[in-house]
């Protein structure tokens, strides 16, 4: 289809880099809580963290499951959603205790 439009809106790149203090931290809390030893993966796509001066997209998954996240149907099993809670709490304790 041959359909005009306008762009009203524009987000620019937002990118941080694997080495940073606080995808290292984000990382570290998820591999001392799963046991894994993994490295985390950019997605792409737009999120609310460039809102801030130092943000960053998380949001952990685990193998095995076929998440369908802004999907229909959008669900996760609670034991994810408990693994979730106990990677952000001990994120969040050590980003606040450094």
């Amino acid at each position: 289809f041959n359909i005009p439009f306008k762009s009203h809106s524009s987000h620019p790149p937002f990118m941080i880099e694997k080495d940073n203090a606080l995808v290292i931290t984000l990382s570290n809390a998820y591999n001392e809580v799963t046991g894994e030893n993994t490295t985390p993966a950019s997605l792409g796509g737009s999120t609310f963290a460039r809102a801030f001066n130092k943000g960053c997209a998380f949001g952990p998954e685990f193998e095995g499951y076929e998440y369908r996240i802004h999907d229909a149907n959008e669900n996760l099993p609670l034991n994810h959603l408990e693994r979730m809670y106990q990677i952000y709490k001990k994120a969040i304790f050590d980003i606040l205790t450094k």
